[in-house]
């Protein structure tokens, strides 16, 4: 079964207003295993940090940290939610790599699909609720994508669970 390749929304600097500019622009971090494939939400909350650092290839590189931002911005983008307007602050404090960020971009995103699931879904095939195919163990994160200025996305896929890496 293909994974389901889910729209990604467009932010405008006109939806929010960043708090820090940064001093370098990264664009995307990338936390795939191979390409198009990544680990579940829920792994980088439950595996100790050496699974990670070692499936993982970009785990090491420290490219967030060239932003300067002492925290990010993270927006909540799932198609039928965009009424939603879910944004997280993201401490950076702390982290010394990318593969600890996504580590935090996991939790934080899994803590914005549990307030997703209590608000109706403009897309009833993509809602976030009990029952719904779309949980921490089949949400991937793909990669962490610079918007402008202090606003991230977090890049993820949908994979039927027994195709999750």
């Amino acid at each position: 079964m293909p994974c389901l390749n889910l729209p990604i929304q467009k932010v405008t600097p006109k939806d929010l207003r960043p708090k820090h500019m940064p001093r370098a622009m990264i664009g995307r971090i990338s936390f795939e295993i191979t390409p198009g494939h990544g680990m579940s939400l829920n792994d980088y909350q439950v595996r100790p940090q050496a699974q990670i650092k070692v499936r993982v290839p970009g785990y090491s590189d420290q490219s967030i940290l060239a932003t300067g931002l002492p925290e990010i911005q993270l927006k909540f983008c799932w198609p039928g939610y965009e009424h939603f307007d879910l944004v997280e602050r993201l401490p950076l404090a702390g982290l010394k790599c990318n593969g600890q960020v996504a580590v935090a971009v996991a939790g934080v995103f899994k803590a914005m699909m549990q307030k997703a699931a209590q608000v109706v879904c403009r897309e009833p095939r993509f809602a976030i609720a009990p029952g719904s195919p779309y949980t921490t163990h089949s949400i991937v994160l793909l990669a962490l994508r610079h918007i402008y200025g202090d606003v991230f996305i977090a890049e993820v896929d949908y994979l039927p669970t027994s195709r999750v890496m």
